[in-house]
This record gives structure tokens, sequence and C-alpha cells, in this order.
């Protein structure tokens, strides 16, 4: 269909109900609250193939590019593990690295002479820091590292009961406060970093999470926390009391309707909206739970042979609602628009 890579650039797929999984609903709840599938134009921001290159759209160049947030300026930030850069995407496309000097090591200074080692996922605090979970050089452990709001790169160290800890972490997310929520999984729990350094651990005893997979955090707009689990397939909330409860949970097949009994079958990341629309990546698909509580399927990879997206990871959404999703398969990032 296509003769080039470079031709996908500028055709958008229109979204309107690719057929879906139309499983039972054992609980006659509602399901039409919300439209079976919303309207939306998928495109492509940046990337093509496999490499490394500054540039505009399909100039630019990504090596397995995985976490993604926003800046205070709306600057879209990539983690671009193998090519052990921070990169950032300007609204139109423009493509330039941020920090990282390509060389895979742990080094610590200015933000283009710093190395990184496989950075994997980031998130951004109100003064416009960085913060990115950085794997490290086997038997050294992952690494908290921090781009300052001045371009300064420097290691973070996580001292947790008396120890510097170098665990395996994966998603994160930061608060309004400055705290750092970050997925242990050697410890198999959540530690809470604060703004002076403190280190404490957030478990589910009512949900035990040994079987599962932290993947993706979000805050709503009242400060209450979401984790989606994959292997489980379930989303907690972590109220701002600290409370913990189930927000939606799984069948055997995929079911929409009220948030609580919504089937996800792997929801592997999660965003919110301005108005507390939760969106979250199931598999090849990406689901909607509206803040009213009803869900449904809002995208579907119905273009499979054109290797359209492998295992979505949707890790940024902007003002407008769109959802952004760093391509770590096919090198590329993109973006999904929903029309009104």
């Amino acid at each position: 269909m296509f003769k080039s890579l470079s031709s996908l650039f500028f055709f958008a797929f229109i979204i309107v109900g690719c057929s879906k999984n139309q499983a039972s609903n054992p609980l006659k709840i509602p399901v039409k609250t919300v439209p079976d599938s919303l309207k939306s134009v998928i495109t492509i921001l940046a990337g093509s193939v496999e490499g490394f290159a500054d540039g505009t759209g399909n100039k630019a160049l990504f090596n397995h590019p995985t976490g993604a947030a926003f800046d205070l300026n709306g600057n879209l930030l990539i983690a671009d593990e193998f090519n052990n850069r921070i990169r950032k995407i300007t609204p139109l496309g423009v493509v330039t690295t941020l920090a990282g000097n390509g060389i895979k090591v742990d080094a610590d200074g200015p933000e283009l002479t710093a190395s990184f080692f496989n950075p994997i996922s980031l998130t951004v605090d109100k003064s416009g820091n960085i913060i990115i979970v950085d794997i490290g050089k086997p038997g050294g452990g992952y690494n908290l590292r921090k781009i300052s709001n001045t371009g300064n790169v420097t290691t973070m160290p996580v001292i947790y009961n008396g120890q510097e800890i170098h665990h395996r972490l994966s998603s994160l997310v930061i608060d309004e406060t400055g705290n750092i929520f970050v997925w242990d999984m050697d410890a198999n729990d959540i530690k809470k970093i604060g703004p002076s350094g403190s280190v404490s651990s957030i478990t589910f005893p009512s949900f035990p999470l040994y079987t599962g997979i932290v993947s993706g955090f979000a805050f709503d707009t009242a400060g209450n926390l979401f984790i989606s689990n994959a292997n489980e397939a379930r989303v907690f909330k972590v109220k701002t009391d600290g409370s913990i409860a189930l927000f939606s949970t799984s069948y055997t097949k995929a079911v929409d309707g009220a948030n609580i009994q919504v089937n996800n079958t792997s929801p592997s990341s999660i965003v919110i909206d301005k108005n507390d629309n939760l969106f979250l990546s199931d598999f090849q698909s990406i689901r909607l739970i509206t803040k009213g509580g009803f869900a449904t399927t809002a995208v579907i990879n119905c273009y499979p042979g054109l290797a359209f997206y492998n295992y979505l990871q949707i890790n940024a959404i902007d003002a407008a609602g769109s959802i952004y999703i760093p391509d770590a398969s096919n090198n590329l990032i993109r973006k999904i628009a929903f029309l009104p």
C-alpha cells in the first residue's frame, strides 16, 4: 500500500469503529454511555528507521524510544533508550537532543556532555526538572538521574532503611509537591521519594501485588494516584488520604461498561486528561474510562499488517487531549488526536 515509510508520514488513519471483541456483558451494565469507538486521527510526529539524527519529522531518527513526558513549554521529551539520550520534540515535530552524548556509561555533568546507560522512563516536576530511570551498567543497578532546569545532569541516590539501593526500577511519576513515585521491581512495591530524599514504601495489603507488574502511573486533577497493574489486569486508585481502592478489574474477555467491571486484558500504561478521563493501553487497543465511570474502546490497532504499533505505551497526553506513543518496536513517535 505504501511505497516507502516516508509516504506513511503524510497518511492519517481515521478510526471510526474498527471491529472489536464483542464479549458478553454478564452484569448487564450500560455500555452505550459513550460511543463504541471514538473517532481519531493517528499520525507520526517524528522518526522513521532505526538510527540517530536530529531533524524534523521523518528526518529525525530514534533507537527504541520508550518513555515520554511533556516539559513546561509543551515540548515532548523522549527517553531514547538505545541512543542513550533524552530527545526533545517541539509541537511542530522538530527533534533535538536535550541531554546525553551517546556514550553508554553513567556520567554526570552538563546536559550535552553527560552520559546515560539505557534511559527508559521520565517525568517532569513543576519546576521543570526532569527525573529519569536509567538502567545502568550490568551489576551496577538502576539509577535515578535528574536533569535540572539549569541543564545539569546528576545521579539521585535512593537511600532506603539506611542503605543506598540500586533496584530495578521502571515506571515513575511526580506529584505537585515533588514526591516521586517509582515501581521497584526487586522489592515488588512502590517507592515514594520525597523532595528531601526520604524514601518510603507503598504496598497494597488488600490487593497484593506479588503477581503483578506496575506498568503505569497517572494523577487526576484532585491529586488521586492511579496505578495500572499489567499482570493482574487491574487499575488501582490511591486517594489523597492514602486509602487504596480497586478502580477497574478484569473478566476473561474485553467488556466495556461501568468502570469497576471493565475488563482490561493487559493494561500497560495510563494517562489522564484535564477532564479526568482515564485512557489506558490494553495490549493493542486504547480504552477510555470517563470521569463518570463508564468505559469504551477508544482506538484499536486495525492495521497489524502495517506494523501500526506494537504493545502500546501511552506515556503522555497534551492539553488538547491528544495521546503520544513512543513506538519502540518501530522507532516512531505517534500522535492520536481525538475528533469532536
